[in-house]
């Protein structure tokens, strides 16, 4: 039987991750509530990074509707640790059959008339939002009198609380940023895109997705789609009274129940963010200029100290974000990287690994010495100055005579 809205639910949590409610498996209160709704002509689709035959026949013996159980792998930002949000729904993406897609996170319940609110506003011609109460242990959450729970991306411990607080006073409920902007029904931004929202299929896929260049980090994957429909409406003249067509209604809300943080037994990547050159920058690989991008396992490339180094394994993301070119003096070839990349540089005499954002104009950028060794302790680098002219050597240091955006360096280096 075809199916008018494909629900579209990616997920990497563990089977029993709600706070306060132990007991409860992680697909119940989205089950159960689908079960009950008036609306029958739909379909769950799942991309589970956690994926197991348990699931999948807690599924088959729970559900009274149509669902597609699929595993997030092979995936290859979830092979190295790093989050996957946007090939997952994609994924999704290609096996939907509804007219209207809707995004649901893990961990919803849905009031009983929900899916034909949403079909309501659908056919007649708005792409519905559906706001966001969170409820913990079967209560409504209030801010500040609850549970907090942090999950840990490259480096740094995000408070899944804190963004709240920027609209939320301490005693409220919790709830998504929407909420407040919405009495009655009122068209929204793209930019209001995410959790509960939906568009048609069609046009989903006339976008092309998820930018799955946001995977690797855990970004506004779902915002940049949204501005992105926004895009399409308006170019194709599918708008409401000249506005967005996607609704807002303050009666159209889910409950998204508290739960703990991803499992990090999948996601298990626990650095900074990624840093990369991009695909055509130059190493050393068995002392010859190689691109990176054709580096292989098992080769062996110059390290700073100028000593070969055994590459293990190779790694490529997707990256869209500020690249740092540098443009050394006496060369045209610029060197590129991401802006965390480190860097070793001589600085005042001193040789220090920074990142390339923190360059500054006159640092000098250091190459390991692939040409024989050096015998000689101390090295002089007056007797490599090209234009001697424009230089000055005093007190045991080399200045620049006219500009000031040269920093001084020793003379003499060890």
């Amino acid at each position: 039987m075809p199916v008018e809205i494909t629900l579209l639910l990616n997920t990497c949590r563990p089977d029993f991750p709600l706070v306060g409610l132990p007991d409860v498996f992680i697909f119940e209160p989205t089950v159960r509530s689908l079960n009950r709704q008036a609306f029958k002509d739909f379909e769950l689709v799942i991309v589970d990074a956690k994926w197991s035959e348990r699931r999948r026949r807690w599924l088959e013996e729970h559900a009274r509707f149509p669902v597609k159980y699929l595993s997030a792998w092979p995936n290859r930002y979830l092979e190295h640790g790093l989050c996957a949000i946007c090939t997952q729904k994609n994924k999704g993406l290609l096996y939907a059959e509804g007219d209207l897609v809707v995004f649901i996170d893990d961990a919803t319940e849905f009031p009983r008339w929900w899916l034909a609110r949403m079909w309501r506003h659908w056919s007649r011609g708005y792409w519905p939002m559906s706001l966001t109460y969170y409820y913990e242990a079967g209560r409504p959450k209030i801010l500040g009198q609850s549970s907090r729970y942090v999950e840990r991306f490259y480096g740094r411990e995000h408070d899944k609380e804190e963004g709240f607080r920027l609209y939320i006073r301490p005693g409220e409920q919790v709830r998504d940023s929407r909420a407040d902007f919405v009495s009655g029904v009122r068209p929204a931004p793209g930019q209001w895109f995410y959790a509960g929202s939906s568009a048609p299929l069609e046009v989903l896929l006339d976008v092309n997705g998820l930018d799955e260049s946001f995977d690797g980090s855990k970004g506004l994957e779902d915002v940049d789609l949204g501005m992105r429909l926004e895009l399409w409406a308006r170019r194709h003249s599918y708008t409401c009274g000249g506005l967005p067509p996607f609704l807002l209604d303050k009666d159209l809300w889910h409950i998204e129940h508290w739960h703990g943080p991803i499992a990090e037994d999948v996601l298990f990547y626990r650095g900074p963010t990624p840093k990369c050159l991009p695909p055509s920058s130059i190493v050393l690989e068995n002392f010859t200029p190689t691109p990176i991008e054709k580096v292989e396992a098992g080769t062996d490339v110059i390290g700073h100290h100028g000593t070969p180094t055994r590459v293990l394994r190779t790694f490529t993301r997707w990256y869209r974000g500020p690249i740092i070119s540098v443009m050394p003096h006496y060369t045209n070839i610029p060197i590129e990287m991401t802006p965390e990349h480190p860097i070793l540089i001589l600085r005042e005499g001193r040789a220090i690994w920074v990142q390339a954002k923190d360059i500054r104009v006159g640092d000098f950028i250091l190459y390991p010495r692939t040409r024989g060794r050096v015998r000689e302790k101390k090295v002089r680098l007056e007797q490599y100055i090209i234009s001697p002219h424009l230089f000055a050597i005093e007190d045991g240091w080399i200045r620049r005579k006219i500009g000031g955006a040269f920093n001084k360096v020793k003379n003499t280096i060890e």
